[in-house]
């Protein structure tokens, strides 16, 4: 997911440098995500994000809301987080 994230954000900055202030924007926006990744904290995720060959991929509808957990667990955004 990391990866993705962060080639996500590395191509859509290198689309728009022509302009440089549409560049940094979008860094701005598309960082925080990549940031929570890298230090290991909760991510929140729609599953449509998910890779094809991901197996949650098409568990459900393609709009839920997921959460990828401190612990590295992919559950429901609904879901209460147990100790």
């Amino acid at each position: 997911m990391l990866a993705d994230r962060v080639a996500f954000r590395h191509d859509v900055c290198v689309t728009l440098a022509e302009n440089p202030s549409w560049s940094a924007t979008a860094w701005a926006q598309l960082s925080p995500p990549v940031d929570a990744l890298a230090a290991g904290q909760s991510y929140w995720l729609h599953r449509w994000e998910l890779r094809d060959s991901h197996p949650q991929r098409f568990v459900g509808s393609v709009h839920d809301d997921l959460v990828l957990d401190e612990r590295d667990v992919l559950r429901p955004a609904s879901m209460p987080v147990r100790s």
